[in-house]
C-alpha cells in the first residue's frame, strides 16, 4: 500500500509483498515499483521487512523503516534510502536495547530525516542529521514542549515528528496519545 508520495509528484512509495517478504518500494512513471531491499543479512534466519513512510520534495531520498535481527527477536531502526547509498540504517534513541524507530520525512537534501524513536520514557520525536558518526546523528526533540502535560489521555510522555519543511528550518509533530496540537520546533540544529 502507499503511504507518501514526492512534492512533485515523480515518486510514490509505500510497503508491498515480496518474494522475501513485506518490502518498502518506490514508484516512478515509466519504472513502475521498486524494491528497495531491508536491512537483514540474509532475509532466511533474519526478519525480512522494511516499509517507506515518506520522501523529499524530487523523490531521491526515501525515508522508513527496516528490520535487523533473528525472527524471534527483530529490531526495527528508522532508514534511508537513496541510489547511491541504498537503505541505510539510521542510529534510534534507544538506550534500553529494545530498537524500534521510524522516519517518515526528509529535507530537500535528505540531510535531515525525522520520526519516531523508542525511549525508555516512551516514544519521541527525532530529527536524523547525515553528520556525525558514521551512519549520522539522531538528536531527541523532546516533548516537543517545555514540560509534559499530565491531564487525562495528554500523556506528555510521547511525541511524534510529523513533517519537516524542505530547508529543515522548522519541525512540526504532536505529543500525547490522542492530542491533536500541531508543536514548531524552530530551528532544529544549524547545518552547513
Amino acid at each position: 500500500s502507499a503511504s507518501g508520495v514526492s512534492g512533485d509528484g515523480s515518486t510514490v512509495v509505500g510497503q508491498s509483498s515480496s518474494a522475501n517478504g513485506p518490502e518498502g518500494y518506490y514508484w516512478k512513471s515509466g519504472a513502475g515499483m521498486i524494491g528497495t531491499g531491508d536491512l537483514s543479512s540474509d532475509g532466511v534466519s533474519d526478519q525480512f521487512s522494511s516499509n517507506l513512510l515518506g520522501t523529499n520534495q524530487a523523490g531521491t531520498y526515501l525515508c522508513g523503516s527496516g528490520t535487523t535481527g533473528a525472527q524471534s527477536s527483530p529490531s526495527v531502526y528508522a532508514t534511508r534510502w537513496n541510489a547511491s547509498t541504498g537503505l541505510i540504517q539510521l542510529p534510534d534513541l534507544s538506550s534500553s536495547g529494545i530498537n524500534f524507530s521510524f522516519a517518515v520525512d526528509s529535507s530537500s537534501n535528505g540531510q535531515m530525516i525525522i520520526g519516531r524513536s523508542l525511549t525508555t520514557n516512551g516514544f519521541r520525536a527525532f530529527l536524523w542529521t547525515e553528520t556525525g558518526a558514521p551512519n549520522g546523528t539522531t538528536s531527541d526533540l523532546g516533548f516537543l514542549l517545555p514540560t509534559p502535560i499530565l491531564t487525562g489521555d495528554e500523556v506528555g510522555v510521547t511525541s511524534s515528528a510529523i513533517a519537516i519543511t524542505p530547508s529543515g528550518s522548522h519541525v512540526v509533530g504532536k505529543r500525547g496519545y490522542s492530542v491533536v496540537t500541531v508543536v514548531t520546533v524552530q530551528p532544529p540544529p544549524s547545518h552547513p
